[in-house]
């Protein structure tokens, strides 16, 4: 016969909420491609890292190929690419920005 005495069901009740916790406060891997020649995608992938991102940085000298291929239409060409769970992102967006993408997951390409 099985029993449960009062700290194995305490355990199990605390497990319940901190496991769903731990796996949202894991923090996002993402792609960061950019063009070797830019000083400034350094900067922009420290700030996703402070903000709770994991920036993965690939320098490229096929930038625009990656940017065709994503489906980012020429004018919007910048000097970096960010790939992140279906979507990309183009230029310096803000963190606010990317978790409501990522929050609200509409039927775009990026943002």
């Amino acid at each position: 016969m099985l029993t449960i005495n009062r700290r194995s069901m305490l355990l199990l009740t605390t497990s319940a909420f901190i496991v769903p916790t731990l796996a949202l406060a894991a923090p996002m891997r993402i792609t960061l491609y950019r063009d070797p020649q830019c000083g400034c995608c350094e900067g922009h992938a420290d700030y996703l890292n402070k903000n709770g991102f994991l920036v993965d940085i690939i320098p490229t000298d096929d930038l625009l190929a990656m940017f065709r291929q994503a489906g980012v239409p020429p004018r919007l060409n910048g000097c970096h690419l960010i790939q992140m769970d279906g979507y990309v992102v183009i230029g310096h967006v803000p963190v606010d920005a990317i978790r409501k993408l990522l929050a609200e997951r509409p039927k775009i390409i990026g943002i």
